[in-house]
């Protein structure tokens, strides 16, 4: 039997991820195993994106699978994984998280401490450097807090002080390197001889700022950064950093967990190797300047025009010319190219997009699954066997993530995993784009149902429900004109409506109204038109039926409105008068067939002595 794992991951870098999943799709490429990675982006923002970003880790149901990945390197979600991995521990299943440290979990990353050691060693022993300041992530994270451990005790070893006027520790941000940079700047401390900073987008930043002001690494200071992004590989001059070996971390993590789910292993830490990744921010490999710039310049523009692309040929195939899910549904072949053929299938809240769900519905089918196959009902059970779901795909990394547009949420997306699949933010392109085209589409659904109960308002008498006098026009009249020749009509009269409201009031005289409005919806079921001309006086018009056949009908109101009387226990026997005539004559008009119909009724009424008073 196939084994099933549970990813919980946050996306702070697209290459990060994929490489990750890239080395577990090699590491359970012949083996029996399948891994749901429930994903979220924004991670290290406490926004209301987040936030709703956040309930697709509330989906993952842990009865359904044989062990947890965890890789969720974000402050932002801290919290919520802890409660999340509380759950998971009760079950009993194994649990090993990437890069982040959590009780209970065994722990698969880089040796910080170790790496970082070494790079500040680097700066001392080879650059000579004696000044320096240290950029971090938040003083609490893990991962920051071993880099800066390291970075005090390295310059402890080589006898150099720390001055806490160069520590600064923030949130991994771009603007965070360049907020850092304005801050030291402003007390003259932002030309050190290196700044460390813990990630690259942080270096990134103080790089760009210091860049403005005219001074460039490693002729004015030198700089370092970590993970060793390919925006720091490809900027001029090319960022020194720690290469982390993304894709080799996520193949030996999944290899542990599936250890440890054999008992193979104990519980504990396993390390992956990182290397220095030495460029021209610290003064190694300057013959390389002139290259760097050219292809950093080829770099940015190729991604510019990448991205400009999709997301112009996904704004205008996705939002703009889809007005229902239905022409949703049938732009989605192009936009799986875009994304390199990507196989999907969106998983949405039925009653946003259709008339015929009730989210409050006990144990009833409230999503729909909509994909290039069309459309299917999900119960719970379907999200956790997502190759039903999907094209015939027997690959073995699926990924699920919200579809969410401000506070409102439609579902979420399954998408099978591929290589690229996070490359340049092509998938979250596509990803947000659909939660805008949902929410066009939502509000369309919402106008046009709204639309809906205006005009049933405007043609339904509020009392019965049937149609009024503007429903008669609206419908009666086009109903006529389509069938005329071929058409019954009856016309029904309450008896006695005024002695009912003289003698027990108005809710007697309403209680007798609803219910010849009843006798006659159901005696007259089908496609017929039922109004309620005003006050006592009702009709139908329907396809023909002969005289015999009316008379039944009117026999069969007799009885209903009886039977009415007993259950209601109202202190009469309601009766009507049923005048019926059907039309043969094509020329006759609808004004003509309803006044015949209306003497048959007054000639009903006459003929008989109406006893439904007791």
């Amino acid at each position: 039997m196939r084994k099933k794992i549970l990813m919980l991951c946050s996306v702070w870098h697209g290459n990060y991820i994929d490489c990750l999943l890239r080395g577990i799709r090699k590491r359970i490429e012949n083996e029996e195993v399948e891994v749901h990675v429930f994903m979220v982006y924004d991670a290290l923002s406490d926004s209301e994106f987040l936030m709703k970003e956040q309930e697709i880790f509330e989906l993952a149901d842990i009865s359904n699978y044989d062990g947890v990945l965890v890789a969720v390197n974000s402050v932002g979600n801290v919290a919520l994984v802890e409660e999340k991995l509380r759950e998971y521990r009760k079950s009993g299943k194994k649990i090993l998280s990437i890069d982040q440290k959590y009780e209970g979990a065994s722990f698969a990353g880089i040796d910080n401490y170790q790496i970082f050691y070494e790079m500040v060693e680097h700066m001392v022993t080879e650059h000579d450097c004696k000044v320096f300041n240290y950029l971090g992530g938040p003083a609490e994270h893990e991962e920051n807090k071993e880099r800066y451990r390291a970075f005090c005790e390295c310059l402890q070893k080589h006898g150099i002080p720390v001055d806490e006027k160069r520590v600064c520790h923030k949130s991994f941000l771009n603007s965070d390197g360049i907020a850092a940079y304005e801050e030291w700047k402003a007390e003259g401390l932002h030309l050190p001889d290196v700044v460390m900073c813990a990630n690259d987008y942080m270096a990134l930043g103080y790089l760009s700022a210091a860049e403005a002001d005219g001074y460039q690494p490693p002729i004015d200071y030198r700089i370092a950064g970590f993970d060793n992004f390919e925006e720091g590989q490809f900027y001029s001059p090319s960022l020194t950093s720690v290469n982390r070996n993304w894709e080799k971390l996520g193949y030996d993590s999944i290899d542990k967990l599936l250890q440890l789910g054999e008992g193979t292993v104990e519980m504990g830490e396993f390390f992956s190797p990182g290397k220095l990744a030495l460029n021209e921010s610290c003064g190694c490999g300057l013959d390389k300047r002139d290259v760097r710039k050219d292809l950093q310049n080829v770099y940015r523009e190729k991604r510019y025009e990448e991205r400009l692309e999709v997301r112009q040929r996904m704004n205008r195939e996705l939002l703009c010319s889809s007005g229902s899910i239905e022409e949703l549904q049938k732009n989605l072949h192009e936009s799986y190219n875009l994304l390199g053929g990507m196989d999907m299938v969106l998983c949405l809240e039925g009653h946003l997009f259709w008339d015929n769900y009730d989210p409050d519905a006990e144990g009833g089918k409230t999503m729909v699954a909509v994909s290039l196959n069309g459309r299917k009902e999900l119960t719970t059970s379907d999200f956790f066997a997502p190759h039903e779901l999907l094209q015939g795909t027997d690959d073995k990394v699926i990924v699920y993530t919200s579809l969410h547009f401000g506070s409102d949420s439609y579902g979420f997306c399954i998408a099978v995993h591929q290589d690229n699949f996070l490359q340049n933010n092509f998938y979250r392109t596509f990803k947000d784009t659909m939660g805008l085209a949902l929410e066009n589409i939502r509000q369309r659904e919402e106008l046009r149902r709204v639309n809906q109960r205006l005009q049933e308002l405007y043609v339904q008498d509020p009392l019965t429900g049937l149609y009024n006098r503007s429903g008669y026009v609206t419908f009666a009249e086009e109903y006529f004109t389509k069938h005329c020749g071929e058409v019954f009509l009856a016309y029904v009269d309450v008896d006695n409506l005024k002695v009912i409201n003289d003698n027990y009031d108005h809710s007697m005289g309403d209680k007798a109204i609803i219910g010849v409005a009843r006798a006659i919806r159901e005696v007259f079921a089908g496609d017929n038109i039922h109004v309620r001309m005003g006050g006592d006086e009702f009709l139908v018009l329907g396809g023909y039926l002969t005289d015999e056949e009316l008379l039944h009908k009117a026999e069969e109101i007799r009885e209903y409105l009886e039977n009415y009387s007993d259950e209601e226990e109202l202190p009469f026997v309601l009766r009507a008068s049923v005048g019926h005539v059907n039309n043969s004559d094509a020329e006759e008009s609808l004004e003509a067939l309803v006044k015949r119909a209306d003497d048959k009724m007054y000639e009903v009424k006459q003929k008989r002595k109406t006893k439904s008073i007791r």
